[in-house]
């Protein structure tokens, strides 16, 4: 008789095997003797409550969460949620303000280092930087489409 195995816990078809059966035995367990479908692409062959199925397989791939852009590997059976993932990563825009807030730190340390630690005049330009970089972050600036070019060291 000829048995075809399936997962334990997916019910993916495993193997297709010949069984000799004493009389009033069943067959093994985990198998069955229906026919799964023939393999399809991108889809594995599942068994589940008595019938074969096909379901989307994206074991291996990477997709990307669409809100922060992390890779995730994907490791079961099933569709991936369009709503969560993407097959292709994001690009993040980070918004000015935050941008500008970044920038902002590290201009005040590069004074700091460069200047006010060693008691020097700190340049014009770079108060200048400074000015433009607390306008954008803080929101008073609302025309700004691009950060300011930073000062030559």
């Amino acid at each position: 008789m000829t048995v075809h195995n399936y997962a334990r816990h997916t019910g993916e078809y495993r193997s297709t095997s010949d069984v000799l059966l004493a009389r009033g035995v069943g067959i093994p367990a985990l198998a069955t003797t229906t026919d799964p479908p023939d393999a399809k692409e991108g889809f594995a062959r599942v068994f589940v409550n008595g019938a074969w199925s096909h379901v989307e397989d994206h074991r291996g791939e990477v997709w990307y969460d669409r809100d922060t852009g992390r890779a995730v590997k994907v490791s079961g059976l099933g569709p991936v949620d369009p709503a969560v993932h993407v097959a292709t990563k994001p690009v993040i825009t980070i918004p000015l303000a935050t941008q500008a807030a970044t920038a902002l730190a590290q201009a005040r340390t590069h004074v700091l280092h460069h200047y006010k630690l060693l008691d020097e005049p700190t340049p014009a330009v770079w108060i200048a930087y400074l000015k433009a970089l607390m306008a954008i972050s803080d929101g008073t600036d609302t025309a700004s489409t691009v950060l300011p070019a930073r000062p030559a060291q």
